[in-house]
């Protein structure tokens, strides 16, 4: 199980990680065992082809993330946004942790893509745990920048476009959770580093796993 940190003070969203900005737990995936391949005859290069250190945080009202991904080639260049999964970018998926329904294929939660898109960096919603609508995620702070090889991911989100419109966050709350990075180098959607499994190729929110807010 994670456990991610309560905000003790709000991060500048500017896609540059300042010191002691981000207080929470270090979660770094830069394995062979955590790297799906999607193209036949590709390979995980290593930790300068695809890695990524994130942490995430919390208040009441919002569910803060940073990815900082080392990618030795950066590329996005997908002009409808519902295919922003097949660039370089995130996606994670999430919900509200009921284990006695997580086995069902047909449970419903919400799953994001972030990406530097051509036209502006942007969040997209595959799906909703709460019936919101598939589409441009429009209520968020978003900044992504590069640095030294890295692309460095800095988001703000309200709970409300995660999860109810009334949900309010609080400290022992769990969520199913399942985070990756995908990995194209121009020639299409290579391969993905995930943090649990269930939404990179399968839908499958029982490989989620848990996320549990502390203080």
């Amino acid at each position: 199980m994670l456990q991610t940190e309560r905000v003790q003070k709000k991060p500048i969203i500017d896609g540059k990680v300042d010191k002691n900005e981000w207080k929470s737990t270090l979660m770094a995936e830069d394995r062979a065992s955590r790297y799906a391949t999607l193209i036949n005859g590709t390979k995980w290069g290593g930790i300068l082809d695809v890695s990524v250190n994130h942490k995430i945080m919390w208040d009441e009202d919002n569910f803060y993330m940073l990815a900082m991904v080392k990618d030795n080639v950066h590329y996005t260049a997908q002009t409808d946004f519902s295919s922003m999964w097949q660039d370089d970018g995130i996606q994670f998926g999430i919900l509200e942790n009921k284990e006695e329904t997580l086995d069902s294929a047909s449970l419903a939660f919400t799953e994001l893509c972030i990406s530097a898109n051509p036209s502006g960096d942007k969040i997209y919603r595959h799906s909703s745990a709460s019936g919101k609508p598939v589409g441009l995620v429009e209520n968020y702070e978003l900044k992504i920048g590069r640095e030294n090889g890295y692309t460095i991911y800095e988001m703000r989100i309200p709970w409300t476009e995660l999860l109810s419109d009334n949900h309010k966050a609080k400290v022992g709350d769990e969520y199913a959770f399942s985070f990756l990075i995908n990995d194209n180098d121009g020639d299409g959607r290579k391969g993905y580093m995930y943090y649990n499994d269930g939404i990179g190729k399968d839908k499958l929110p029982s490989l989620f796993g848990k996320l549990r807010l502390v203080n």
